[in-house]
């Protein structure tokens, strides 16, 4: 198994899942991400809520920049720094591959 980050509080992805439409969102659940690494297909679980992560914040799209500044309108500022880990890059612990988390959330929802 792949590395586990612990959860402290939940994302609120409902809004986030409401702006999404029909996708299956099932992979983001109580501000976690379960997804496989690209080159290794390490199964891997992170924690996208606000605090000391290993995740490199970013806004990799202009769907995550629109929902991070309507986040941040609203006084949103826990999902606003959610979504910059959702849409950032993360280092696999096993084999040292650097990729987009929000991509390979996406490619397992295509499966």
């Amino acid at each position: 198994m792949g590395s586990v980050v612990e959860v402290r509080r939940p994302v609120d992805v409902a809004q986030l899942c409401a702006r999404l439409g029909d996708a299956d969102v099932s992979h983001i659940k109580g501000g976690e991400a379960e997804l496989e690494c690209p080159a290794c297909e390490s199964e891997l679980l992170l924690c996208l809520e606000p605090g000391e992560s290993t995740i490199e914040p970013g806004l990799s799209s202009e769907l995550a920049k629109r929902l991070h500044a309507e986040a941040v309108q609203a006084g949103r500022e826990f999902v606003a720094t959610s979504l910059t880990k959702l849409f950032g890059r993360f280092t696999c612990p096993e084999c040292r591959t650097t990729f987009n988390i929000a991509d390979q959330v996406a490619s397992g929802l295509a499966e």
